[in-house]
């Protein structure tokens, strides 16, 4: 199949412009990709060892390619891992992780076997896992309304006047 048959392959004059610009974002992304994530990755492994948060480096790392490997690999564990193909339970959304997905499925009970089989291993490295991984889209909406807003030193002095509002009221409960 020759690039103009690929990029005739839409039905309409958008889907084709849409085809193309998709095509060229990603051939972008992937000549970005390759020389910057290793001195990308270097720097935040340095940078994070300081401030001792490399767990956090690394787990964000894996969520990240774990969020794209949804996408790529869409179609065939959308064929493979899941029976019906409800669209709140496929893969391919870019906000979702594999183990999301796979939560969601056995949570409805619209896992294949080998969906079954790779939960049961997931489950069996972390307690719960697939389960545990399931996001509520309610709540990631707000918190990512509430992160726009808030900068993060507002966020904690949030935090503690929650807490001395707490401990407040549970010391008039405790002096009644």
């Amino acid at each position: 199949m020759g690039l103009n048959n690929f990029i005739n392959m839409g039905k309409s004059k958008k889907s084709k412009v849409k085809t193309i610009i998709g095509l060229i974002l990603l051939v972008v992304a992937i000549l970005l990709f390759i020389p910057l994530a290793p001195i990308g990755f270097l720097i935040g492994v340095i940078y994070s060892s300081f401030k001792w948060e490399l767990g956090n480096y690394f787990q964000d790392i894996a969520i990240a390619i774990d969020q794209g490997d949804n996408v790529v690999l869409r179609h065939l564990l959308n064929m493979s891992l899941i029976k019906s193909k409800k669209p709140a339970l496929c893969f391919g959304n870019e906000d979702d992780t594999i183990s999301c997905v796979l939560g969601r499925n056995q949570r409805d009970k619209n896992l294949s076997n080998l969906g079954k089989l790779i939960c049961n291993i997931l489950d069996l490295i972390d307690k719960d896992h697939c389960k545990n991984s399931i996001v509520d889209y309610v709540i990631k909406e707000k918190l990512l309304e509430i992160k726009k807003v808030i900068t993060p030193l507002e966020i904690e002095k949030g935090a503690l006047s929650f807490l001395r509002q707490n401990i407040i009221r549970l010391k008039e409960n405790k002096a009644k």
